[in-house]
């Protein structure tokens, strides 16, 4: 069953998705972070939002995201798949994640 707080998420990770523009800076900024601890291997976000971070890395990194809304892992896979990003994405929790 879909809580509101479910259909939030979904609303902003999908419909709503220029919401995360904001973010950016940060995002470009912990990428540009990750980079000079990690030269390679793999990353998990948790919480992908639009995406962008886990784009920023697939450059360098196997990127694995898990995110609460499995609509928005649709779009994102669906996403990521017309752009050739490649992507793990799980939809989940923290603490239970389902495989997509």
């Amino acid at each position: 069953m879909i809580n509101e707080d479910q259909k939030l998420w979904d609303f902003h990770e999908t419909e709503n998705r220029q919401s995360f523009a904001l973010a950016r800076p940060r995002l470009n900024y912990i990428a540009k972070r990750i980079s000079t601890i990690k030269k390679a291997g793999k990353v998990l976000d948790i919480g992908i939002g639009d995406g962008y971070l886990l784009e920023a890395l697939s450059k360098q990194y196997d990127v694995y995201g898990l995110d609460i809304s499995s609509v928005n892992i649709e779009k994102t896979q669906e996403d990521f798949a017309a752009r050739k990003i490649n992507a793990h994405l799980a939809a989940g929790s923290g603490w239970r994640p389902r495989l997509f």
